[in-house]
């Protein structure tokens, strides 16, 4: 996957004026907003004809999907197609027409001893969920100034939406169903968001700036802003820039790739085996750990992540202490 993105170590971009890269990224914000568009268009179309070309029903449909489960395969394999057409399309054609090939300082070689960074990738997947329920319960308790009041009002009310959406989606009975969801809910968001914001647009950011950490929280804040989830936006962000980190020290798109899989499939076991009664628990496994639970999965993750950098890095063999 990496071989998609990643120039090979010969490779050389001439310096370009300042204008050109960004132009760049416009561009391939341009091919996103029309792939976007696209596929709304078209799940439309096919609502349409599907609900008896009754214009209201369509409406109501998007709105309170619940009220029609003979639809929810419908509305899961959109959910996919959009992800599809959307985000990796426009990425593969961007990559495509632009023979995308930035400086090879930035991703020139293969990632040492990928076993062990993959097996840290998912501990740390796995580790960061209970530091950030600390945070997405601080985001969705914050509270606007009253000037705000009309935006926090509509943010809330997206809010509620995405969650009645998310709810019925993963309502999962079945093996089946379970599998299609992971698919359509884990892998495809995996491989189009990160080879779109890690693997082409913070590599952009990267190359202009000159500046990793600009590129990574920049990217960040439009990965998680793209879900149009104010009140998600500060987890979402963060775990961005933590998969933006270990795609710039690991030089390998698949560790973002997987981490990012992982978070997701966690969530939607969990509500499977809830789902299914194999556990008793869903919204508690995480939401309602302590204190010193949350400290010490923080401790955790921060080791974690010292020795996956280690590695990615070559510190290790050269003995180098950080």
């Amino acid at each position: 996957m990496s071989n998609i993105i990643a120039p090979s170590p010969e490779a050389t971009i001439p310096k370009e004026p300042w204008w050109k890269s960004y132009s760049l990224i416009v561009y391939f914000l341009i091919l996103i907003f029309i792939g976007i568009n696209i596929s709304n268009a078209l799940v439309t179309l096919v609502a349409y004809f599907l609900l008896d070309q009754d214009n209201s029903k369509v409406i109501e449909f998007f709105s309170n999907p619940e009220q029609y489960p003979s639809f929810r395969s419908f509305l899961m394999g959109s959910n996919g197609f959009i992800s599809l057409i959307s985000f990796l399309a426009p990425s593969f054609y961007f990559i495509h027409k632009t023979k995308l090939s930035l400086n090879p300082s930035l991703v020139a070689k293969e990632p040492r001893n990928t076993m062990r960074l993959l097996a840290l990738t998912l501990l740390i997947s796995f580790s960061v969920l209970y530091p950030c329920s600390l945070v997405i319960e601080f985001n969705q308790n914050i509270s606007l100034p009253d000037f705000l009041s009309s935006f926090e009002h509509w943010a809330r009310q997206k809010e509620n939406q995405m969650e009645r959406l998310t709810n019925f989606l993963v309502d999962f009975d079945s093996p089946f169903q379970f599998f299609s969801g992971l698919i359509v809910l884990a892998v495809i968001p995996a491989l189009a968001e990160e080879i779109l914001f890690r693997g082409i647009v913070q590599q952009l950011l990267h190359n202009q700036t000159k500046n990793i950490h600009i590129a990574i929280w920049v990217s960040a804040l439009m990965f998680s802003a793209v879900h149009i989830q104010f009140f998600g936006l500060l987890p979402r962000m963060l775990l961005g820039a933590l998969f933006g980190y270990l795609f710039f020290w690991s030089k390998d798109i698949s560790i973002p790739i997987m981490a990012h899989f992982t978070n997701n499939a966690i969530a939607l076991t969990i509500n499977y085996l809830y789902n299914t009664g194999k556990i008793d628990f869903k919204d508690e496994f995480f939401n309602q750990a302590g204190f010193w639970v949350i400290g010490i999965y923080c401790v955790l993750v921060s080791v974690l992540i010292y020795f996956f950098r280690r590695i990615a890095l070559g510190l290790e063999k050269k003995g180098i202490g950080n």
